[in-house]
């Protein structure tokens, strides 16, 4: 992956992010917008790119899916930021919390997009093409483990485990430990984009089209892995504005998973039921020790609990 340094006429925008990460966001002289991620101070590990062979196989997946996988050049490898070219400065999550009315069908249809990019990366069996395909879980899952089995992580990480032991118990953590472990996940040989979600899905203002943050958390494993990673954050905002938790914007987020499960195709409710379950439990865990305690936090745990009883299951029902 080649290297590039900023440009001295991009225009900054803003910078946000925890302490997991950091994105800062700069308007390009000749259009377009450049994002910049690194770590954030609490972050247990740096951002990479992928492999070349690796980030060659991306993009020969995505070509004329609408919305495309955008690949990271390393824009300062000692500090691990890495710099994408994108077609918007908002994401899809950012976007939906704007009282705009043409918002949900843009992100609508960039989510179609994204299950048919997902479709098409998960042709792809890297281990049989691939001198060295991606090894282990993607990293929000290490984050999962750790805190699930020893309640590990900054922040209020060890709390929200406490919290979790109380209010939950025993059995349904040893479930989510179950749930979590990769051995259930790696067999299916799939590439997997590893992390998907609205935070990193880039609507462009031509409906349909668009980019997906791609290469840091690429993984082998069951396609629907991915797919329901990312209806798990649907799931999550849809019972946050429900609940009145977080500030969730209040949309009807049914159609959004449904054009993502269009885009995508079949798939196997039980696989996807189970990673939405994981995500919404990363994101609790990445909330409490990265940003801090909240007493929504209380609300999670009670969501989180019919979740781990019914192995996800309500998360595939839209």
């Amino acid at each position: 992956m080649t290297s590039e340094a900023p440009h001295a006429a991009e225009q900054p925008l803003f910078t946000h992010g925890t302490g997991l990460l950091r994105t800062s966001v700069a308007r390009l002289p000749g259009g377009g917008f450049v994002w910049e991620r690194r770590p954030g101070p609490a972050a247990p590990e740096g951002l990479a790119p992928p492999a070349p062979g690796l980030a060659r196989t991306v993009t020969e997946a995505g070509r004329s899916q609408g919305v495309e996988p955008a690949l990271p050049t390393v824009a300062d490898p000692t500090a691990t930021v890495l710099r994408y070219r994108l077609p918007g400065a908002f994401s899809a999550a950012r976007l939906l919390r704007i009282p705009d009315p043409q918002v949900p069908a843009l992100v609508t249809e960039a989510l179609r997009g994204t299950g048919r990019l997902l479709a098409a990366l998960h042709t792809h069996t890297p281990a049989a093409s691939l001198a060295a395909p991606p090894t282990g879980p993607p990293s929000g899952i290490r984050r999962l483990r750790g805190w699930l089995a020893r309640g590990e992580g900054p922040g209020d990480a060890g709390r929200l485990h406490r919290a979790f032991v109380a209010r939950l118990g025993e059995g349904r953590r040893r479930r989510a430990i179950e749930a979590a472990d990769w051995a259930g996940w790696a067999g299916g040989g799939a590439l997997l984009h590893g992390a998907p979600g609205l935070g990193g899905l880039v609507p462009s203002p031509y409906a349909g089209r668009g980019a997906l943050l791609t290469g840091e958390e690429l993984a082998v494993g069951t396609p629907e892995f991915d797919v329901g990673w990312l209806l798990g954050e649907l799931v999550e905002l849809r019972a946050a504005a429900r609940l009145g938790l977080g500030g969730a914007p209040a949309h009807d987020y049914a159609p959004l998973a449904r054009a993502l499960l269009d885009g995508y195709g079949p798939a196997r409710p039980a696989p996807l039921a189970r990673a939405a379950l994981l995500r919404i439990l990363t994101h609790t865990h990445d909330y409490a020790a990265y940003v801090g305690w909240h007493d929504d936090l209380t609300s999670y745990l009670d969501l989180l609990a019919g979740l781990v009883d019914e192995d996800g299951a309500p998360a595939a029902r839209w």
